[in-house]
């Protein structure tokens, strides 16, 4: 777990690893794209700053491969949003159970 990056920073760290952003605008279920993701061993999560992604940043992003994913209806702060997207991930790949 790393953080803040800048957004280049982000883009140049990933190195074909798969990478889930939240993003409020997002209809992708995070736990399909991390089912999804499950083959590569490492997957980048990534939160934008209060306010959410811009849609520049997201378009840079998913350029890069990223892809954006919906945490829901609800808007969370930025440290919430980074827990609640590692936990969903987390349990969508089996890492939270026994």
């Amino acid at each position: 777990m790393s953080g803040p990056d800048s957004l280049d920073d982000l883009v140049a760290g990933l190195g074909g690893r798969p990478c889930l952003i939240a993003h409020v605008g997002a209809t992708q279920d995070p736990l399909v794209a991390a089912r999804a993701a499950a083959g590569f061993g490492e997957v980048v999560l990534a939160v934008g700053p209060e306010g959410g992604w811009t849609d520049a940043e997201v378009t840079t992003l998913t350029a890069a491969g990223a892809q954006a994913v919906s945490l829901g209806a609800s808007v969370l702060r930025t440290e919430h949003a980074a827990v609640v997207l590692a936990a969903v991930v987390g349990a969508g790949l089996g890492r939270m159970s026994g």
